[in-house]
């Protein structure tokens, strides 16, 4: 399924965002590397991922992220499946259903971060 479908069933809207964040695929014996947080919300995320990560990165596939919080130290790690994928020319879009939901107040700081870059 199209990354479209998914929109339209999500319970909770995504805004958009610009965070670091570093991944590792479970069970694939993956390096942890790093990966670009597009959108998100309290459960799920848009990443883009490395194109020479394309083997990896599957529909179903699940992913161990730390998302970095910015102009601090701190980080969030969350895991999630993979729930569509779109290979495009320099890297690969996909879109996360994290499997336990991140709170409001972590949530209001990944915008409130953001906002301010």
């Amino acid at each position: 399924m199209d990354e479209s479908f998914y929109i339209k069933k999500r319970a909770y809207p995504r805004v958009s965002v610009m965070l670091m964040a570093t991944f590792q695929i479970k069970d694939k014996g993956t390096q942890e590397q790093d990966c670009l947080i597009t959108n998100v919300s309290v459960s799920g995320a848009g990443v883009t991922f490395p194109r020479n990560e394309a083997a990896v990165i599957v529909n179903g596939a699940m992913v161990q992220l730390k998302i970095i919080i910015p102009r601090t130290v701190l980080h969030v790690s969350v895991q999630g499946e993979i729930m569509w994928v779109k290979q495009r020319t320099k890297d690969i879009l996909a879109g996360i259903k994290f499997l336990d939901m991140v709170s409001e107040s972590m949530f209001k700081q990944f915008q409130k971060k953001t906002d301010k870059t």
